[in-house]
């Protein structure tokens, strides 16, 4: 497996997109009637990831030191705000929602808080920093563009697939598999030893995989949060897992390149599939000792409240 040559420091994470997803989703979550919402979402998640794994792409049109991408991805956004600007929807009116402390959240659905802080930790640090690892072992800027897609592309396929198996299982039973799911592939990421800087289409495999496990627990996650309070908190709830994940995210690049700094690539897939492995304990113990509630909601998965220098994060629901 592959060292970087020097110890890396963790790049800076553009929060400020942050409230653009926020908002975004707010908008659509309120303005969709509820028997529309899951089709709404999964359009709009359909939309971010492709477009998240096809920008990628876009890392080759010119120098990443030059201002050429930054100029490409400012025109691209101010483009997106005059089509947002034109709309003739009227902004919804968001009710009152009751507050929610962590305290009680965490009473209620330990599970859910656990898996946002290890989706936030995992997604993070290989977003971050599996790409500057890739840049400082030598790979040329369209392999780096490929190895971050394969990423994304496999959250993309996930998603929907896993939305429809925790509508009908123990969602703390899905969350605990994709987290095993997790586990394995990040130990099956030790074994990559690329030829030339490349990556053979079976390693493309299994950093695919890896981000399909990685970016489906978090939503998975705040479907279950959901199913245990009453309709007029879930907003609260998605306030506090927002913020829980928040705060996974910024610890996942400083813990992650301490680890990198140590031990190197190995390492740091040691370390993506422990917080998997310990998350995956949790949740089992949780189904074995308490039963999956009664009157659930369908879940629905929908994309990007946060995004990474290198990609997006996680989705969320």
């Amino acid at each position: 497996m592959l060292h970087p040559t020097q110890e890396l420091e963790p790049p800076a994470n553009p929060a400020r997109f942050t409230g653009l997803f926020i908002a975004t989703e707010s908008w659509l979550n309120a303005s969709a009637p509820p028997q529309m919402r899951g089709g709404v979402f999964a359009v709009y998640m359909v939309a971010t990831y492709a477009t998240f794994g096809a920008g990628q792409f876009m890392l080759g049109l010119a120098p990443a030191d030059h201002f050429d991408l930054y100029a490409i991805a400012s025109g691209l956004l101010c483009l997106a705000l005059v089509l947002v600007s034109t709309t003739r929807s009227a902004t919804p009116v968001l009710p009152e929602s009751p507050k929610l402390r962590l305290r009680e959240l965490r009473h209620l659905a330990p599970v859910s808080i656990g898996g946002c802080i290890v989706a936030g930790v995992v997604s993070s640090a290989f977003f971050a920093l599996v790409p500057a690892m890739a840049a400082s072992a030598g790979f040329p800027t369209g392999s780096i563009s490929k190895i971050v897609a394969a990423a994304i592309f496999g959250g993309l396929a996930f998603q929907i697939p896993v939305g429809w198996l925790s509508d009908r299982l123990d969602r703390r039973l899905v969350a605990a598999g994709l987290s095993f799911g997790l586990a394995l592939c990040a130990v099956a990421c030790l074994s990559i030893d690329p030829v030339g800087s490349t990556l053979s289409v079976a390693e493309f495999a299994r950093v695919f995989l890896l981000g399909g496990f990685f970016s489906t627990i978090y939503p998975v996650c705040v479907s279950h949060a959901n199913d245990r309070v009453d309709r007029d908190r879930v907003v609260a709830v998605s306030g506090q897992l927002i913020l829980i994940y928040g705060l996974g995210s910024c610890l996942g690049p400083i813990v992650g390149a301490w680890v990198v700094g140590r031990g190197g690539m190995d390492a740091f897939f040691w370390f993506l599939a422990a917080s998997a492995a310990v998350f995956c304990i949790v949740a089992i113990i949780r189904c074995l000792s308490r039963e999956r509630p009664r009157n659930r909601r369908p879940g629905r998965v929908l994309a990007g409240a946060n995004v990474t220098p290198a990609g997006p994060q996680e989705p969320t629901t």
